[in-house]
Formats: structure tokens, sequence, C-alpha cells
């Protein structure tokens, strides 16, 4: 039986990236990140 999505929504998730170089705590880096596993990068 095939997965019948109905409805999309949007959530919020934070990640953890205790490894990540302080070089690559940029907005240009971090969006790449979030667009990878397929969301947005927000700035509070």
């Amino acid at each position: 039986m095939p997965l019948k999505i109905e409805a999309e929504a949007r959530v919020l998730l934070w990640i953890r990236l205790p490894d990540l170089p302080m070089q690559m705590w940029n907005r240009k880096v971090l969006a790449g990140i979030a667009k990878m596993i397929g969301g947005t990068f927000l700035d509070a």
C-alpha cells in the first residue's frame, strides 16, 4: 500500500554541529547545510 500524503507542513528543526570549525560558521555554509537536508536557513 503506497503512502498517501494528505498535507504538507513546516516544522522547525534544530541540529547540532559540534565539530564544525569556527571558520565554517557563516550564513553561506549554514544555508548550504540546510539545503542538503532539504530545508532553509533562517537568521534570528
